[in-house]
């Protein structure tokens, strides 16, 4: 068979971001944006920083009901 992925190979294609990436990067956007309340930004930044963006998304989401 001739292509570019193999069975199994879950890497993007060219010019595509991962899930975690686009999840990354919407939790920055919504860090940086002045609808969450600085205590929750907090907390989100640090969970962001250590690595936890579904967890930093899911702060700011919870904070947001």
């Amino acid at each position: 068979m001739i292509g570019n992925r193999v069975s199994g190979d879950n890497t993007p294609e060219q010019g595509w971001t991962s899930d975690e990436q686009e999840i990354a990067n919407l939790v920055e956007d919504l860090i940086t944006s002045d609808g969450i309340p600085v205590e929750v930004r907090d907390k989100a930044k640090r969970l962001h920083d250590s690595g936890h963006s579904h967890d930093a998304l899911k702060t700011i989401l919870e904070s947001l009901d």
